[in-house]
């Protein structure tokens, strides 16, 4: 493609710095401080690399991801096509490594949590974030290889009802998450988190009990993890677990809940298991 105008294609996007040869948010609350109207190659020049917030920025990202060499992410998209319809043209990067791609649809009609996985290779991104171009990682860039207009604008178009149903499906969704609890434990559970689990009852109880958990612990629960620097992306990960899971409402319960504190005390009020832990703190 011809030179394009980067501060133009993404300033109507909801962008944010990250570490600079790193995909990791470089801002005390990651993805959620992402803002619009932000200039992308400022932050490039400052050192830093740009995540996009996806919902902030109401779109749907297909991730077709080449993690080895036994990936077929092209092949399962066809397959989709095939059986869903063929999708229209949009907005597409290349990742660092040149090989993956990612495919940038409007949101417009998603009304649930979709699916996070399709085919054996494709992610969506929408409840999280992408880094994009001119970001680089070992001296490899992101770069815009499709959707670009004759004007210069990126293309945004909006998927076809067949795939918003594909990606609605609430049941599958329920299951999946049901299927997949043990695995998102193992990914999420590490470090000082993974410590406090193995410590903590209430934190263990909160994990193994993500999907009918009362409000007043899913509370406490955003209120210990907002002392972690993921604890957002913690917060989330299992907040998806739960049948009527809903981004937005689920950041604002992150944030409310940093205006207050819990400690041992707090919580044995009401959860009986406190009162006989070991690593239980008086106040």
């Amino acid at each position: 493609m011809k030179d394009i105008n980067l501060t133009n294609i993404w300033k109507d996007f909801a962008i944010f710095p990250c570490k600079a040869n790193d995909k990791k948010p470089a801002t005390q609350h990651g993805f959620l401080d992402a803002k619009t109207g932000q200039d992308v190659m400022k932050f490039i020049s400052s050192g830093y690399n740009v995540g996009l917030a996806c919902a902030q920025s109401n779109v749907l990202v297909l991730d077709l991801d080449y993690h080895d060499k036994n990936a077929t992410p092209v092949e399962d998209l066809k397959t989709l096509e095939e059986k869903l319809g063929k999708l229209p043209k949009t907005l597409t990067q290349a990742s660092a490594s040149g090989n993956g791609r990612h495919l940038i649809f409007s949101s417009k009609g998603i009304t649930t949590k979709p699916l996070p996985k399709i085919g054996n290779y494709i992610d969506t991104r929408y409840n999280g974030y992408i880094v994009i171009a001119p970001s680089k990682v070992n001296n490899n860039y992101y770069k815009i290889i499709d959707g670009i207009d004759s004007n210069g604008k990126p293309i945004i178009a909006e998927l076809p009802q067949t795939w918003i149903d594909y990606l609605d499906m609430k049941d599958i969704v329920c299951k999946q998450n049901h299927s997949n609890h043990k695995e998102i434990k193992r990914k999420i559970l590490k470090g000082n988190f993974q410590k406090l689990y193995e410590q903590c009852a209430f934190i263990k109880h909160c994990v193994d009990n993500s999907e009918t958990l009362s409000e007043l612990d899913w509370f406490r629960f955003a209120c210990i993890l907002n002392d972690f620097e993921n604890g957002y992306e913690i917060f989330d990960e299992f907040s998806q677990n739960y049948p009527t899971y809903n981004f937005e409402e689920t950041r604002k319960k992150f944030e409310n809940a940093k205006k207050y504190f819990v400690n041992c005390n707090t919580i044995k009020s009401t959860f009986s298991e406190c009162s006989k832990c070991k690593h239980r703190k008086e106040y």
